[in-house]
């Protein structure tokens, strides 16, 4: 009597597993549409990028300075602004942009590393350095570059998301401020919408 008890005992148990193993398998969290990040620039495109944007401010100063007044230009690069929720290799597009200015022998200097350069000048000047820079010895740039990333995005369908991206580059005179290079870019990329589903 007492092992068929036993027996039923088990048997309702082991059923009332396979229908919670059913229903728990059935059971889905369906989350909001979740964007893939297959919508970054990528470093390639950001050298090329600095390559179209040196060329183009090249070609403004062989134009419109002799070759004296070229080799005094000084531009101060302000750090670029990304105005997209993306995160870019900016940094990259920085350092590819001083490097091909570069080559055409067109000198910059980071607005950043200059603050800090005046920092360490007003700790020399206070004498407590152990060496004395001149103050007379840095230079005041001419001009100064800003570059500013701007996108839009809208879903081509329910799967498909478009982000279009411009690369917004502006070169001002810094005693005028008048803005003489001006240039853009445009990127279009098309990235995968997924659903992502949780089980519970």
């Amino acid at each position: 009597m007492m092992d068929r008890l036993f027996f039923i005992m088990v048997r309702s148990f082991l059923i009332i597993l396979g229908f919670l193993a059913v229903f728990t398998s059935c059971a889905t969290l369906q989350t909001k549409k979740k964007a893939v990040q297959s919508s970054v620039t990528t470093s390639a495109e950001m050298l090329a990028i600095a390559q179209q944007f040196s060329k183009t401010i090249n070609a403004h100063f062989s134009k419109n300075t002799d070759q004296l007044q070229k080799n005094n230009i000084l531009i101060a690069l302000f750090p670029t602004k990304n105005n997209t929720i993306s995160d870019l290799p900016l940094d990259y597009l920085n350092f590819s942009l001083v490097s091909e200015l570069l080559k055409y022998n067109i000198r910059t200097v980071r607005v950043e590393d200059r603050s800090k350069a005046l920092d360490e000048l007003e700790f020399q000047l206070s004498g407590l350095g152990e060496t004395t820079i001149s103050p007379g010895n840095m230079k005041s740039p001419n001009y100064f570059i800003q570059i500013v990333v701007d996108e839009n995005r809208y879903l081509l369908s329910s799967k498909t998301r478009r982000t279009e991206r411009t690369f917004n580059l502006e070169v001002r005179n810094v005693e005028t401020q008048l803005v003489v290079v001006s240039d853009s870019t445009h990127h279009i990329k098309d990235g995968a919408i997924l659903r992502k589903s949780y089980s519970f």
